[in-house]
């Protein structure tokens, strides 16, 4: 492992030359490292050696090589967006210092990739070669403008540097393009086609919306993609109805969630809403407009309902045979679920969610008032909560949902979020009780910057880690172990045994 500050590459393995070249189908130029990886541990952007075996400048660093991504990048060009983006760079200060900054990192890294023995030799020999390594940036490019939008994305996958990068990541998320990487993109072998038992489940959440798509099997589910979009539905309930800004970029999103589900060969399709669609009294409008936007019909979960399936889910997951205790954290409520076997014992579900919880106490505004929350939080346990008092002394204590993993992530330091990682990750009560006081003692713009966590998340994460760790403390857990196997997949396997 090779460190240049904070950024990092990982050594070129065999197994990543052939799969380079099966990608590019011809022989790789020389590479330093692999920057990045999807969460199938392919290669998606690898470094490239400074110069060539025959001396010349590589064009840049950074090389995109994930055949997903540079299909979709390529569609992205075709629709425009190079010169539309070289427009936003041209006349937006902020976008063209973004660029400048990522353009000296570029040549900083490369320059320090080669050899001090080569770098005295080409001061000496070559200045004007030199001279050309320390002025070009991202793509080779001499001056400003946008020449690749994959050289751009492989930039900012690899470092989180400039403006160009991150605009094309935005633009791949709205069109629900899984960067962590997918089943469908040829990383595995040879394509197959779509399975006979592909389903996928949409859900519209109080603070996200998400998707899955899987293959069911007599052995399980073996995931094919999933998303996570940031929506904030919930903001939108006023008077009883969600409605607003919120509710349209809900039903934005969860018909680009569908449409790519279909596009993966998902021959089924569930669209299902929790807390912030249970609680609306425009419901019949919302599935309405919902069916409209996904081509799926609206099923309306119970906290209930909600609750056995994200139990199901997450011992699927974690593989749990014994007695288990489940924590669905969401956006509008928590759910807690009991049991030692596929269906929970007992359950119980409460208007607790993150994001209502930021809200009423303004947390997201004011991280001091997290002390409001704690005592409300104290006040509240004994009267909801008494038969729960130690349930996890016996039983595994299982987290799912967004602040669970998300707390998961941060604690790991992760740059970029890792899946395989995340799940089953063990966070210590003492962990949690120290992440809400980290997270109390910062200022509300500082906790978009933390790794590992979401900016679009940062606004809730206080309110939700102090929930967790509430609840953590109450059962009478050592330790909360995270699973990013929830309701959806539970959804699913519960739907495969219905014979759907």
């Amino acid at each position: 492992m090779i460190w240049f500050g904070s950024w990092a590459q990982d050594p070129v393995r065999e197994e990543d030359r052939a799969f380079v070249e099966r990608v590019l189908q011809r022989r790789p130029s020389p590479m330093a490292g692999v920057a990045a990886r999807c969460r199938f541990g392919f290669p998606q952007v690898v470094v490239n050696r400074p110069l060539g075996d025959d001396g010349t400048p590589m064009p840049t660093l950074f090389w995109l090589v994930c055949p997903l991504l540079i299909q979709e990048v390529s569609r992205l060009e075709a629709q425009g967006w190079i010169r539309a983006l070289g427009q936003e760079v041209a006349s937006q200060p902020e976008a063209a210092a973004a660029e400048a900054r990522a353009d000296r990192i570029h040549a900083l890294l490369r320059r320090r990739l080669l050899p001090v023995a080569e770098r005295r030799r080409l001061r000496a020999e070559a200045p004007r070669l030199w001279e050309r390594l320390a002025r070009s940036g991202i793509g080779g490019r001499q001056q400003r403008g946008v020449k690749c939008l994959h050289a751009h994305l492989a930039n900012y996958l690899a470092l989180g540097e400039g403006y160009v990068g991150r605009r094309v990541v935005e633009l791949l998320r709205q069109e629900a393009v899984p960067l962590a990487g997918s089943r469908v993109c040829g990383c595995l072998g040879p394509s197959r086609p779509p399975s006979a038992g592909r389903a996928a489940v949409v859900e519209l959440g109080s603070h996200s919306i998400r998707a899955l798509v899987a293959d069911r099997a007599p052995q399980g589910l073996e995931l094919v993609e999933e998303h996570l979009q940031v929506t904030r539905l919930g903001e939108g309930l006023q008077d009883g109805r969600l409605q607003g800004p919120a509710l349209e970029r809900a039903l934005a999103m969860a018909g680009r969630l569908a449409a790519r589900a279909r596009r993966v060969g998902a021959d089924h399709l569930l669209v299902v809403g929790t807390s912030a669609v249970r609680e609306a009294a425009n419901r019949e409008e919302l599935a309405r407009r919902v069916q409209e936007a996904t081509g799926g019909a609206l099923r309306v979960l119970t906290g209930e309902e909600e609750a056995q399936a994200t139990f199901r889910g997450a011992r699927v997951g974690l593989k749990v045979t014994g007695p288990a205790l489940v924590v669905d954290l969401g956006g509008g409520s928590v759910e807690l679920a009991q049991g030692a076997g596929a269906t929970p014992r007992r359950l119980l579900s409460l208007p607790w969610g993150a994001l209502r919880l930021a809200q009423r106490f303004g947390t997201g505004r004011d991280p001091a008032q997290v002390v409001r929350l704690q005592v409300w939080l104290k006040e509240q346990g004994p009267l909801v909560l008494a038969g729960w008092r130690g349930a996890a002394r016996e039983a595994a204590w299982i987290g799912v949902g967004g602040t669970a993993t998300s707390l998961a992530a941060m604690d790991q330091e992760l740059c970029r979020y890792q899946p395989d990682r995340v799940h089953g990750y063990r966070l210590p009560r003492e962990a949690l009780n120290r992440w809400v006081a980290k997270l109390a003692a910062l200022p509300p713009e500082a906790l978009g910057r933390l790794p590992g966590l979401d900016p679009e998340r940062a606004p809730v994460i206080l309110a939700g880690a102090a929930i967790l760790a509430f609840l953590t403390e109450w059962v009478g857990a050592q330790a909360l172990l995270v699973s990013t196997w929830d309701l959806m997949a539970g959804l699913l396997v519960a739907d495969g045994a219905a014979g759907a």
